[in-house]
């Protein structure tokens, strides 16, 4: 998944807080999944543990939930969640999507991954682990950005980062991982799934202040949202773009349109052959 040598105690609390967005996305796509009472489901890249917090009430105490991700900072404060002992069927640990090694085959009657894929650099090991640890006839559900969302912040970065003292110091190597709804849906079959629903979804987005934005960005990317830029020049960077943001700011804050891409598919009762795997 994405380096997670930058995150801190200090950008998982704040993401903790703040990410709304990805936790009323998140509860969306956990309907679609129709995850049941009684279920036993995973929750790749957790994050500060809300969306799973949510979800080990819709299963139940005859469910399980459990939920891995590659930050310390996050699983810490996703475990102080389970520090009052009212979420017994609940459980973090540290763990990345292209390996899910932890668990055995046929583990989860669903499998989901919310605003992370864009993250995952192997998508492709990614999703058959999730295929793998799927019990047959059991579902997965993704989120994540479409390309082209949050496009008025991504061309005021550009324009800044092409500027002196930025533009000599750009990583070039450091691409965008970001995949269309086609794209996704092409690997969820090469993965063994079938029944692909993907859909793309567009909100506009406000946020008060070019500050608030970064910051917002900043705690939802592990503190890598200007990783093409070396450490020493981010802050400058970041201030600079701040700047040009708020330059074209309306009274009512800083609008942003953002594209997101929804799926859901399922694991085939079967195997090729007909029989249970």
């Amino acid at each position: 998944m994405s380096d997670v040598t930058s995150d801190t105690e200090e950008l998982a609390e704040r993401y903790d807080r703040i990410s709304n967005a990805q936790y009323t996305l998140g509860l969306h796509l956990v309907e679609r999944m129709d995850v049941k009472e009684g279920e036993v489901i995973l929750d790749i890249g957790c994050g500060t543990g809300r969306l799973a917090l949510s979800v080990s009430n819709s299963v139940g105490p005859s469910g399980k939930v459990v939920g891995v991700d590659p930050s310390p900072h996050r699983i810490e404060v996703a475990s102080r969640k389970l520090s009052d002992g009212t979420s017994s069927n609940l459980q973090f640990s540290i763990g990345a999507a292209e390996d899910l090694g932890q668990f055995p085959n046929a583990s989860f009657d669903g499998v989901y991954l919310s605003s992370v894929l864009h993250w995952v650099r192997d998508k492709d090991r990614a999703l058959e682990e999730a295929h793998r640890v799927l019990r047959p006839g059991g579902r997965i559900g993704i989120t994540m950005p479409a390309p082209g969302s949050m496009a008025i912040l991504r061309a005021a970065i550009v324009r800044v980062a092409s500027r002196p003292p930025y533009a000599s110091h750009v990583d070039r190597t450091v691409r965008n991982s970001k995949i269309d709804a086609e794209k996704l849906g092409s690997l969820l079959v090469q993965a063994g799934f079938c029944k692909p629903s993907v859909e793309v979804r567009e909100k506009k987005r406000l946020h008060p202040s070019a500050e608030d934005l970064m910051e917002f960005y900043d705690a939802s990317s592990f503190g890598n949202f200007l990783r093409f830029m070396p450490p020493d020049l981010r802050e400058c960077l970041k201030a600079d773009v701040v700047q040009e943001l708020e330059g074209g700011r309306a009274a009512e804050g800083i609008e942003l349109i953002s594209r997101t891409i929804i799926a859901t598919a399922k694991k085939p009762p079967q195997d090729q052959n007909g029989a249970p795997p």
